[in-house]
């Protein structure tokens, strides 16, 4: 039988029966049938969500013993991802025979942040439901992309979560957060029929497209108003309004996730919230597999011929709220910077780096204008650049992301300005623009990475092995950048694939085993350094780059689909 679970909130106080180390419990505000979950405030001041899983509350060992297995599990990877829910610290009192996560604390349901200990109401998304019933189209999407993003982040380090329910997503500063990491289990290991019911597909839990099933439910709860054990039943009156046809495009979405048999469901989580922002983009979603389609398609035409025989003047079409009633969740709220992050240029009028603290140097014309994310660099392709001076950090071998927004407006060809080498002499040629580089086109020993604006308009990344031309590799996007507009694009190496990525989507993908050159040279964003003459920079870019970022690692698809959708609020610490 699947595991019966409460998210009764605590109305009298209670008294902590254990002690937690360095933290004080406040007051119980949840009870479930294994575990008890505590308003605590630590050494610091700061306030925390303390889980005490006791032992006595099971019939045997072993779910207790899975319990802890999936903390242990979920606790490395919880802080890699901004759809997951921190958890901070880990302990165990096998004496007293429980065992206790720290983890960070839910917004308060009706006051965000600040709130009285006294009051805190966790706010969860079933919280939401039972206040709004349904809510508006781009909140589901929303909450939809953040969910799916974090599921593809869990599945992809080989875990699944096995109870994603709408009790289990919280938000934090107004984010939505995959919570309750109790029943998270490594793939091999999830057979064990557990899970919350009207979320278990007919297969039972354990799978990827079991966790698909159940946020499809989530999806379905909250863009109908209808119970999971109503689906896929639709509200009876539609109207002709926006907001009625985004939920015909979102239902499509739903049904897909929630077919019954599982090869029949998104492949991934990925591929879930693909389809999520394109909807969000105003892309169609087109099914014409799913074996509910012609049954939707009936209820609609049913829903809309009441229409006729209504006055639809006299109530609201679906009870839709005005996304002014759901303010908890922001939209175009910044992302977390995502972990690994080395360096950090915002341009926001100053060229400092934000995570080394170091100072680069514009060069020539370079300067500033409003940009994507507040201000940005502006280059005029012609000697403007930004130097930054080498350090270790910079220096990638085994892994690695550049991530930027860039604005080109070159429309014609380049006259070169400098004419040092036979090869480079005076006149119109086609510009490879360089965005970031850490590639000296003159000294032998010093190629690492670059990453290119091509004359096509598409996006390339180069990286030598040796340090020298003949030890490079090239990979090169499938689409072009298009010319005065915002885009987002990335590269990655994660020691086995280098990536190109546009507006967070993948783009192309080579095999690559060989390691980067460590080269000491400078780095500049907007051309290759190492001129002739001092300040000279060859391959220039021309437009505006902003949000210039460096990982020591490769981001995940799902990380860069949100620093993508973040969008103009950009990134955070």
């Amino acid at each position: 039988m699947p595991d019966k679970r409460t998210d009764a909130q605590s109305t009298t106080p209670a008294i902590p029966s254990v002690a937690i180390p360095d933290h004080n419990l406040i007051r119980l505000i949840a009870k479930g049938s294994y575990g008890e979950v505590w308003l605590a405030k630590n050494t610091l001041g700061t306030y925390r969500a303390v889980k005490v899983v006791f032992a006595a509350t099971f019939r045997d060992h072993k779910p207790f013993e899975r319990e802890f297995s999936g903390v242990q599990k979920f606790e490395p990877v919880s802080r890699l991802h901004p759809g997951l829910m921190d958890v901070l610290q880990v302990g165990r009192n096998p004496k007293e025979g429980f065992f206790y996560c720290v983890m960070e604390l839910a917004d308060d349901a009706n006051t965000g942040q600040n709130f009285e200990p006294e009051t805190y109401q966790p706010h969860t998304l079933s919280w939401e439901i039972s206040k709004h019933k349904l809510l508006p189209i781009k909140n589901c999407i929303e909450i939809g992309f953040a969910i799916a993003s974090a599921l593809a982040f869990l599945h992809e380090k080989g875990l699944i979560h096995r109870d994603v329910k709408p009790s289990n997503i919280i938000f934090i500063e107004g984010a939505p957060k995959l919570a309750d990491i109790g029943l998270v289990a490594e793939m091999s290991e999830a057979l064990s029929y557990v899970g919350t019911e009207g979320f278990i597909p007919p297969e039972g839990p354990g799978t990827i497209q079991a966790d698909i099933y159940s946020l499809g439910k989530v999806l379905y709860e909250i863009s109908t108003g209808k119970d999971r054990h109503e689906y896929p039943e639709l509200p009876t009156l539609l109207g002709d309004s926006e907001e009625s046809r985004k939920l015909i495009e979102f239902n499509k979405i739903v049904i897909k996730a929630c077919r019954t048999k599982p090869k029949d469901r998104y492949a991934s989580s990925l591929d879930l919230s693909i389809q999520l922002r394109r909807l969000e983009e105003g892309k169609a979603i087109v099914d014409n597999k799913s074996k509910w389609s012609l049954i939707f398609v009936v209820l609609l035409l049913i829903a809309l011929a009441g229409i006729y025989y209504r006055t639809i003047t006299s109530r609201r079409s679906l009870q839709i709220r005005n996304a002014n009633n759901f303010s908890t969740v922001a939209y175009k709220k910044p992302t977390p910077v995502p972990k690994g992050i080395v360096a950090w240029w915002p341009g926001d009028g100053i060229t400092k780096d934000l995570i080394s603290g170091q100072w680069s140097l514009l060069m020539q014309e370079a300067g500033f204008s409003e940009g994507k994310v507040g201000k940005a660099f502006t280059l005029d392709g012609l000697s403007a650049h930004v130097r930054i001076p080498d350090r270790a950090d910079l220096r990638l071998t085994n892994g690695m992301t550049i991530e930027a927004w860039i604005f080109p407006t070159r429309t014609e060809t380049w006259i070169h300005p400098f004419d040092t080498q036979p090869w480079e002499k005076p006149g119109r040629r086609d510009v490879f623009q360089e965005i970031v580089s850490k590639w000296d086109i003159r000294n032998t020993g010093q190629k690492s990475y670059t990453l290119t604006l091509r004359p096509e308009g598409k996006i390339s990344l180069t990286v030598s092995a040796t340090g020298t031309d003949s030890g490079a590799t090239t990979i090169i996007s499938t689409n072009i950048v298009p010319l005065a507009k915002w885009t987002h694009v990335a590269a990655t190496y994660d020691s086995q694939f280098l990536r190109i990525f546009i507006n967070g989507a993948v783009e192309s993908e080579v095999s690559y085993h060989e390691g980067i050159f460590p080269g000491t040279n400078d780095l500049a964003l907007g051309g290759f350094v190492g001129g002739a003459a001092p300040g000279e920079v060859l391959s220039p870019f021309k437009g505006q780059v902003d949000e210039v970022s460096i990982y020591n690692r490769a981001l995940t698809p799902a990380e860069l689909a949100l620093i993508h959708r973040a969008d103009s609020a950009g990134k955070k610490k």
